[in-house]
């Protein structure tokens, strides 16, 4: 089940909307809370024409629930699901109990090559989570020699600097795993310091030298590697590109999104929207009343078996994430079993 949820809102010239063919039965879009310089994230309710209507419900601008298709507003059938349909796999955590929602964890998943805005991603991270003690991070960095390490500089940013051990100290080539080293590569620096940032022991790197990078398809089936294991796996995972921006609360927001899929094996996913919306407040603005979302409509094969995303057309005023049929890697939630159970594909290298 594919899902995109609703929590900010990007803005859209309706003359570049691209529209969903009439033969289509599902459609995405909402509002989320996360963001990428230059983009945000959100994800989106949709809307659906039921197979053998014959007819389209239009709708108005201030409607709720409503998709961009053939260059007017469409509203989403209500209820979604049919008399008679399948309905989805019931979730394990019931997430609209306070006491279970504020204990559930998430794992930030973030693939980086020589990226210098993933340490402000991690520091928006936690200080915009409203429960940052249930907020872990896995990086899979690919430096050469003399980048920044990224828990480095998050340490270092938080005032905090981490020291290496005696061991460690002079070698070269610590931009990758060291012989011995643990998985996620903490043990490094010395227990005070590592101690002192407070942060850190929830920072999880696996460390690559870019001459083993292979493309982010390769980088982010590394990312397995940096889930806990056994009965101790985070609760959910978040995929994003390594230079975002946080909402305040996008923790909360993201899980009760995904609690109103009603559905285990939910993805919420969207295209990222322009960071420069941001207001001060850490919120996101709406156009005249109007939240409007990526909608993840259409794809298009480029050749050799080679297909990908066409540019987002738009769904408006979403009450609640709904089916969708395409996949954004740049913003992908979901139960971390997902992560453990049908990873990235490690062979689709130099794959984008």
């Amino acid at each position: 089940l594919l899902c995109v949820s609703r929590s900010f809102i990007p803005l859209f010239d309706s003359a570049r909307l691209q529209t969903c063919p009439p033969s289509m039965h599902v459609v995405t879009i909402a509002r989320l809370s996360i963001i990428v310089p230059s983009l945000v994230v959100n994800t989106a309710l949709g809307a659906q024409r039921w197979e053998g209507t014959g007819k389209d419900d239009t709708g108005g601008w201030n409607d709720l629930n409503i998709v961009a298709e053939d260059g007017k507003w469409l509203k989403v059938p209500s209820p979604f699901f049919k008399p008679g349909d399948k309905q989805p796999y019931p979730q394990s955590l019931n997430l609209s109990n306070p006491a279970v929602e504020s204990k559930a964890s998430i794992l930030v998943l973030i693939a980086a090559l020589r990226e210098t805005r993933t340490v402000h991603a991690l520091v928006s991270m936690f200080n915009q989570a409203e429960h940052a003690e249930r907020v872990h991070v896995g990086v899979v960095q690919q430096n050469s020699e003399g980048d920044e390490d990224v828990l480095e500089g998050f340490c270092k940013m938080l005032g905090t600097p981490l020291v290496l051990r005696r061991s460690y100290e002079g070698r070269s080539g610590l931009n990758k795993r060291q012989d011995g080293e643990d998985p996620w590569g903490q043990g490094r620096y010395t227990a005070k310091s590592f101690e002192d940032c407070k942060p850190a022991s929830r920072v999880r790197v696996f460390r690559m030298d870019t001459s083993e990078a292979a493309g982010p398809v390769y980088a982010r089936a590394q990312q397995r590697r940096l889930l806990q294991g056994g009965n101790e796996m985070e609760d959910f995972c978040l995929q994003l590109d390594a230079h975002a921006v946080f909402a305040h609360g996008w923790d909360s927001k993201l899980l009760g999104q995904f609690s109103e899929t009603n559905n285990e094996y939910a993805v919420l996913t969207t295209y990222p929207t322009d960071a420069g919306t941001l207001l001060p407040s850490g919120e996101f603005p709406n156009t005249d009343g109007i939240w409007e979302m990526p909608h993840l409509c259409t794809a298009r094969s480029l050749g050799n078996g080679v297909v990908r995303n066409d540019g987002a057309s738009a769904v408006a005023n979403l009450e609640r994430p709904i089916l969708g049929k395409l996949w954004a890697a740049g913003l992908s939630f979901s139960r971390c079993h997902a992560e453990r159970d049908v990873p990235a594909d490690p062979y689709l290298k130099q794959i984008f």
